[in-house]
């Protein structure tokens, strides 16, 4: 086992607190002779300092209560329920234990798909039930269209003006802005945290709901600012909701390839599922803690993957140029 040399290291600390107490102390590894041994021997009891696998998954202990020897710690059964962490913790949940959300994957899809596309395709979904009641789009929610600029009106940063929000900065953070330095609408102004839905875009990206976490700016055509009563829906909910239901239409809609586009007419006679605000906010909660444990993966790849990459260079990194080529290079 890779956690061989931690094991070691556990039982001689075990042992040497057994031996401080005065009691008499073998220490033994585990190998074929470990059943003969233990049937010849008999031991008082065993404590079993064994990390990963054999050690953990109720093997060993299988083989102590078979031999009917006594030893220190969870009885095989229990291992082999907590070793395999998604069953451990559905056992948890089912007992009524609190313990937080999750997302188990075989390991077969991460060598398959790669864990970081795995997580990159994670794309919320709201579990519809079927007694939600179903309202057009229109009736909850109100649509601006963005203002129409010509080239003339662009400026740059320097300018003092709002930035534009054009479609290609709801789905990338670093696309630079045109400034607007000239008077608008309050219709066509946003602030962070506003609602957005871009009718004409790329399928999977720009085109659908977003939620804006940028300055305050103006909206270019092809982007509605959606305005809807707080009282009646959530915004996450009404976001995940929205492309949802687009999702299911976007075969039918205008467009060429990978382009697509809606009228608003269209998009208001859309019917989506609507329940309660409470409902709803009980749903955003579990969208939320999903999310953040997605986030936490995401981090935890990034930084294995550069400690894999640190490792590499370190190993491999004054190899790298073959023999011979050094001189080459040098001369």
């Amino acid at each position: 086992s890779h956690e061989r040399e931690v094991s070691l290291r556990s039982g001689r600390r075990v042992a040497g607190a057994l031996r401080s107490s005065g009691v008499s102390v073998f220490e033994w590894d585990v190998d074929a002779n470990l059943v003969e041994r233990l049937r010849a021997e008999r031991p008082d009891a065993v404590v079993i300092a064994l990390h990963g696998g054999e050690g953990e998954n109720g093997a060993v202990q299988a083989v102590l209560e078979l031999l009917d020897v006594p030893f220190v710690g969870t009885p095989a059964p229990a291992c082999r329920r907590v070793w395999d962490k998604p069953t451990a913790k559905s056992e948890l949940r089912i007992a009524g234990l609190d313990t937080p959300d999750w997302v188990a994957l075989p390991h077969a899809t991460f060598r398959a798909l790669g864990a970081r596309a795995v997580l990159d395709n994670y794309r919320p979904h709201i579990a519809i039930d079927p007694d939600w009641p179903r309202v057009p789009i229109g009736e909850v929610c109100t649509l601006f269209n963005g203002r129409a600029f010509k080239p003339s009106d662009w400026k740059k940063a320097d300018s003092g003006g709002l930035p534009i929000v054009r479609i290609q900065n709801l789905n990338d953070a670093t696309a630079e802005f045109n400034y607007f330095t000239g008077e608008v609408s309050t219709k066509n102004t946003i602030e962070s945290g506003e609602l957005l839905f871009s009718w004409s875009g790329s399928r999977g990206t720009s085109f659908g709901a977003h939620i804006w976490f940028g300055p305050r700016a103006v909206l270019n055509q092809h982007i509605f600012k959606v305005e809807f009563s707080s009282k009646r829906a959530n915004k996450v909910f009404l976001l995940h909701g929205l492309n949802d239901a687009v999702a299911e239409v976007e075969d039918n809609l205008h467009g060429g390839v990978g382009l697509v586009h809606i009228t608003k007419g269209d998009l208001e006679r859309i019917k989506i599922p609507l329940p309660s605000i409470v409902e709803q906010n009980a749903v955003v909660k579990e969208i939320e803690s999903e999310q953040a444990l997605v986030n936490a993966s995401r981090e935890l790849i990034a930084r294995m993957e550069k400690k894999i990459q640190a490792t590499l260079a370190r190993v491999w990194g004054e190899e790298s140029t073959p023999r011979g080529k050094e001189d080459q290079q040098a001369a």
